[in-house]
């Protein structure tokens, strides 16, 4: 015997659709600010590697010269 599928009660239905409804806009809301905060991440990510190799590249001025020029 198969089950019967009762078809949803229309207030419940539009009750669970406005709550779905919601909690996307929140979600939407929520990975915006992400996409922005992870976009000034990577900025400051790479602006920090380039200040890491500026003094990386100055400190190597004071290396000495070996015999074989390195």
């Amino acid at each position: 015997m198969e089950p019967t599928v009762k078809p949803p009660d229309p207030t419940q239905f539009q009750r669970v659709i406005d709550e779905v409804a919601n909690a996307l806009q929140a979600a939407v809301l929520i990975t915006g600010r992400l996409a922005t905060n992870l976009r000034t991440d990577a900025d400051d990510a790479a602006a920090l590697n380039q200040a890491i190799r500026n003094a990386t590249a100055a400190l190597q001025q004071l290396r000495p010269k070996d015999h074989e020029g390195n």
